[in-house]
């Protein structure tokens, strides 16, 4: 009897012991499980109310602006005068202004012109056309001045594909004395319009639309759905802000939307109930099984907790150490730390195992049991060997810590731009090994073509070191092992280092190396039209936020693709052509500007790079006078390139003709105190551009000392590289004003820098 009531005392005991630890779980637990579903709920919120904006600007509102800008243009040009010439009552022919812009802008379908009379022409005449123009002429817009007006009509359709409602936009004319002379109107091509819209996946599997506030649907990513389909009226009435959500009772939908001022469009991602449903409580049902199975694990232990607890502690730790005990304490705590240690030796050793620790990247172990993976699945793959180029030379140069840092950035950055598309090893020494799953050979050119340019732009403290890397690449093929895989693409990389390194060679390298011998054999025998084009990269003052210049670059052109300039420079500076090159893009800049009348206005600046090779030619003094004019002398800029080559004293001599001409001569890719001291000891210039590198996060206060040092010589600084707003300020509160780099503009060919950068606000 006295031992059946302690037999229930202990597991009375026992069971209050284990209500009152359960007590505070489940207080955690349903706290946890409400929390999470609101959790969801904000996030599910969040998240579409972004994508709504950022579609609606990107997708929508982008290309309202593009039409706006457009018409602005055509309203000031297109004079009274201009539309009856325009007008023909026989022919009904359009400017050829008119017709370029229908051809070339992607969401006009036809353009008309009209006068009071009613008498109009438009573009295509044909059946078309002309339903078009009777639907504009019988529908006149109200007179109001400076607007655009969005109308919509109902067609007979010509062909059975046709849609019975068409969207136009059009703007009323008027002259000086605000009298109305007519209208010009285009009819929107709304399918082209909604191509955009093919490209983005909502999330939560919704549907992003654009409607009139007619409710008729006038973008929609399955073309067919516009103008044939409609949105319930009522969404209108509770889309009373410019943007927000609401849930739709009778459709069953969770609605997000942002409206539109002009027009009066409303842009509405849809989500299905059920979605949401499924996705607040997900985690939640997650939760509630792991609080299941947390009860069920009570319950074993309620029942554990019976069983001597120093003869389950023994075991427990005899079998994960599998050692006997001796004179170790047997208590809790001491297992547990074991336990730990033991954990932790185990994954540093798989961590050394898989990963190198110098680069973090994976080993070639890793990369190995891979390969073999996807041979065996037979999943089609690249395999590309990098080697960097003379990193012996480097390490016993500069050190073997330069070297190693020298190793990290390469891989860092190889992550950065392979991943998660592919995967980097470090297959040993210096040598790195990329393994591309499922991607065509020539994207994988492409993506290795991109790390190298990152690599090869980077300027380095040490003064001297030039970090570029060469590769050979190939493609999987049935029957051919990891190890015969690897050992053609280290024969390919033989091929890139006796091609003179910094390269990628594989299969698809012979279209790349003719491309770039042709532009070299055009430019030996100085025929570059067709082969060279140049690109504009703004220069801009960065407190008036206006475009002041630009930097004019050259760009390769072979099968009508671009070749970039790296690819046959060298070979044009080691075979003494270069100055062919660079005469012929300095007269294409100059032509550019006189053609746009760029100098005329006195606010505008042209500069061009040439390498002191060039500086140094006897005759390069009479080849630049000879296309420059004294007037337009002061407007043109000449940048000397940092180079191996040094100028000599013919050179420097050319540098005083040249600013005796009016011309402005500055030194460029200035990146170190004493790359600036030593040129400075040369010849002073009224202007500096510093490289993009002393903008990166650890060259700052080098970037400081620059920058005081030519305020102290009273020379202006033009900061390349620019690419983020933190930069921009930090320019700004050190008093520089004049910046270029990718945060205005990359550069552009001629017609989109005229057309979208000159009229930009920086």
């Amino acid at each position: 009897m006295e031992m059946n009531t302690k037999k229930r005392t202990v597991n009375l005991a026992i069971i209050a012991i284990v209500s009152v630890l359960l007590l505070p779980f489940m207080i955690v637990s349903f706290w946890s499980f409400n929390y999470i579903k609101n959790d969801n709920i904000e996030m599910f919120n969040a998240n579409l109310t972004r994508f709504t904006h950022n579609t609606s600007m990107e997708s929508v509102n982008r290309q309202i602006e593009e039409i706006e800008v457009i018409f602005q243009i055509l309203k000031n040009q297109l004079t009274r005068e201009a539309l009856d010439e325009m007008i023909n009552p026989t022919e009904r022919k359009l400017d050829p202004i008119l017709s370029t812009i229908v051809n070339s802008t992607f969401f006009f379908n036809r353009a008309i012109v009209i006068d009071n009379a009613k008498n109009y022409a438009v573009y295509p005449p044909d059946k078309a056309g002309e339903a078009f123009a009777l639907n504009q002429v019988s529908h006149p817009y109200f007179a109001k001045k400076n607007k655009l007006v969005y109308t919509y009509a109902n067609n007979d359709p010509l062909d059975e594909g046709e849609k019975k409602t068409s969207a136009a936009v059009g703007i009323n004319l008027f002259d000086e004395h605000a009298e109305q002379y007519g209208m010009l109107a285009f009819e929107l091509d709304l399918d082209t319009m909604s191509e955009t819209l093919r490209e983005v996946k909502a999330p939560f599997n919704g549907h992003f639309l654009v409607a009139s506030r007619s409710g008729d649907v006038i973008m929609h990513p399955n073309t067919w759905e516009i103008f044939n389909r409609t949105v319930p009226l009522r969404w209108f009435e509770k889309a009373v802000d410019l943007e927000g959500h609401f849930y739709d009772n009778q459709t069953h939908k969770h609605v997000f939307y942002h409206s539109f001022s002009h027009p009066g469009w409303v842009a509405f991602t849809v989500v299905d109930g059920d979605e949401y449903f499924n996705f607040i409580n997900r985690a939640p049902q997650s939760l509630f099984t792991i609080f299941m199975v947390c009860l069920i694990l009570y319950s074993v232990i309620l029942c554990l907790c019976r069983v001597y607890f120093k003869q389950i502690v023994t075991r427990i730790y005899l079998g994960v150490n599998g050692v006997n005990l001796g004179n170790q304490p047997h208590d809790l705590e001491h297992i547990y730390k074991q336990i730990k240690t033991n954990r932790q030796q185990l994954e540093e050793a798989q961590r050394i195992s898989c990963e190198d620790t110098l680069t973090g990247i994976a080993t070639r172990r890793m990369f190995e049991t891979a390969v073999n993976e996807m041979i065996k699945q037979q999943t089609p793959f690249c395999i590309a060997m990098i080697d960097l180029d003379h990193f012996k030379s480097i390490n016993d140069t500069f050190g073997h810590q330069v070297g190693d840092e020298v190793l990290k950035y390469v891989s860092h950055v190889g992550k950065g731009v392979l991943e998660p598309a592919a995967h980097l090893y470090r297959y040993g020494g210096e040598e790195l090994i990329v393994l591309f799953p499922g991607m065509e050979l020539q994207d994988c050119h492409d993506m290795l073509d991109t790390w190298r340019h990152i690599i090869m732009q980077r300027q380095w403290r040490e003064e001297g070191l030039k970090v570029t890397f060469s590769g050979g690449i190939v493609r999987s093929q049935p029957g051919l092992s990891a190890t015969q895989l690897v050992e053609r693409a280290d024969h390919y990389l033989y091929q890139a280092k006796h091609a003179g390194r910094n390269n990628i060679q594989g299969e698809m390298n012979n279209n790349v190396d003719s491309a770039a011998q042709w532009i070299i054999d055009k430019v030996a025998q100085n025929d570059m039209q067709g082969c060279i084009d140049i690109v504009l990269q703004p220069l801009v003052n960065i407190q008036s936020k206006t475009c002041f210049g630009a930097e004019v670059l050259v760009r390769g052109i072979y099968n009508d693709k671009p070749v970039y300039p790296d690819s046959f420079i060298p070979a044009l500076e080691n075979n003494g052509t270069i100055l062919n090159l660079d005469l012929f893009v300095f007269a294409q800049g100059l032509t550019w500007a006189r053609e746009r009348k760029r100098f005329s206005e006195g606010d505008f600046s042209l500069s061009f790079n040439f390498s002191p090779y060039e500086f140094n030619d006897p005759d390069f003094v009479a080849l630049i006078c000879q296309q420059v004019t004294p007037d337009e002398a002061p407007f043109v800029i000449l940048e000397i390139t940092e180079t191996e080559i040094k100028l000599t004293a013919t050179g420097l001599d050319n540098i005083r003709r040249l600013q005796g001409y009016g011309l402005t001569v500055v030194w460029d890719d200035i990146h170190c105190e004493n790359l600036a001291s030593k040129n400075s000891d040369l010849f002073s210039t009224p202007l500096v551009k510093l490289d993009r590198s002393v903008l990166f996060e650890d060259n700052l206060e080098c970037a400081q000392r620059l920058i005081a040092f030519y305020q102290q010589k009273q020379s202006g600084v033009i900061v390349e590289g620019v690419e983020n707003e933190q930069q921009l300020e930090w320019l700004l509160a050190r008093d520089i004003t004049l910046a270029q780099g990718y945060y205005f503009s990359p550069p552009v060919n001629k017609h989109e820098f005229e057309a979208r950068v000159l009229s930009m606000n920086f």
